[in-house]
C-alpha cells in the first residue's frame, strides 16, 4: 500500500511511468500488475491520470483535423516554375513565372489519404533464412570475399552455397 501511495505520487509528479516506478522504487512489472488486479490502485490511477490522458486525447484529435486539412490542400499543391513561351505573331520567345502542379506532393498526399482510409495498404514481405555455418566457413566466406584463394570443399558444401547464393542476391536488392 506505501509503495502504491509513493508510485501515485511519483506520477503526479512525472506521469511517465517507467521514471516514476524508478523514483518510487516500484518495479515496471508489479505497476502494471497493479494496474490489472487492484481495483483500488485501477480507481486511483484513472482519477490522477484521467483527465491528462482525456486531454491527450483530445489534442491528438485536434491534431488529425488539421493533418487532415494539410492534406486535403496538398491534394490541390501548386508550385513555381519559369516556363518558355513563344509569341505566335512574332515569334518571340520569353521566359515566364506560372504556378504548376506539384504532381509529386499531390500523389504523395493522395496515397497518405487513402492509406489511413484503409483504402491503400503497403505491404512489404520480409523473408529470414537461417543459416549454421562453422568458423571454418565463415572464415572460408570471408576469405573468399577478400579475394583470397578457399578450398573448392568448403565451398561445394550445399549450406555453404545457399548462404553465397543468398548473399549475392541481397546485393542485387
Amino acid at each position: 500500500m506505501l509503495n502504491q501511495r509513493r508510485l501515485l505520487s511519483a506520477l503526479a509528479a512525472d506521469p511517465d511511468f517507467r521514471t516514476a516506478c524508478r523514483a518510487a522504487e516500484v518495479k515496471v512489472n508489479t505497476a502494471k500488475k497493479w494496474l490489472v488486479e487492484d481495483e483500488a490502485f485501477q480507481s486511483q490511477y484513472d482519477r490522477l491520470l484521467g483527465p491528462t490522458l482525456k486531454l491527450a486525447k483530445e489534442l491528438m484529435e485536434s491534431s488529425a483535423l488539421k493533418a487532415s486539412a494539410v492534406y486535403d490542400e496538398a491534394l490541390t499543391a501548386t508550385k513555381y516554375g519559369t516556363v518558355e513561351v513563344e509569341c505566335p505573331k512574332c515569334h518571340h520567345t520569353f521566359e515566364e513565372t506560372s504556378a504548376l502542379p506539384d504532381w509529386g506532393t499531390r500523389l504523395r498526399a493522395g496515397e497518405i489519404i487513402h492509406k489511413v482510409a484503409a483504402l491503400l495498404i503497403d505491404r512489404r514481405q520480409i523473408q529470414t533464412t537461417r543459416i549454421t555455418l562453422t568458423v571454418e566457413e565463415m572464415l572460408a566466406i570471408a576469405a573468399m570475399q577478400a579475394g583470397n584463394q578457399v578450398s573448392p570443399l568448403i565451398l561445394s558444401r550445399p549450406h555453404v552455397q545457399e548462404h553465397l547464393r543468398l548473399l549475392t542476391e541481397g546485393e542485387k536488392s
